[in-house]
């Protein structure tokens, strides 16, 4: 692969990708998307960018509902780096990545995008895994498993 054009998800092919005209933002993947992009994990981007998965202190996620498929490519750098990731609950399947959540501790930034003094409580975790909860629209910040 030539440059770094594509996707980033569990493993490597290919995906639908809709561009909205309107809000590049809410650009996503989708089975009827009239682009195709290649697709490749997290892991193969760092060896072909000789980047030690050690040396990442942050993790930047904003992919539109892909957020376990990311997680699912990113091997060891889930359990060793913080990520910050957005949670809304008209994209992708929120109950999947709050499972991710067990074991972490997840901030709650603020507006800014900085932390907050409020954690994800494992009650709302659970509430989230048990599709309690409806509506979300929240970024957070997980921190690694403590050693």
């Amino acid at each position: 692969m030539t440059g770094l054009w594509g996707a980033v998800g569990a493993g490597t092919g290919e995906l639908r990708f809709h561009v909205d005209p309107e809000r590049r933002g809410m650009s996503r993947v989708t089975a009827d998307g009239e682009i195709v992009v290649p697709v490749r994990p997290v892991t193969d981007i760092l060896d072909e960018l000789h980047i030690d998965p050690a040396r990442v202190g942050l993790v930047w996620v904003d992919v539109e509902g892909q957020e376990c498929a990311v997680i699912e490519g990113a091997g060891d750098l889930w359990n060793s780096a913080p990520w910050v990731l957005e949670m809304r609950s008209v994209l992708g399947d929120l109950a999947s990545l709050a499972m991710k959540f067990r074991d972490r501790e997840v901030l709650v930034l603020t507006e800014n995008d900085l932390p907050s003094n409020r954690t994800l409580s494992v009650k709302e975790i659970d509430d989230i895994i048990n599709h309690r909860v409806t509506e979300i629209c929240l970024d957070v910040l997980v921190l690694p498993k403590s050693a």
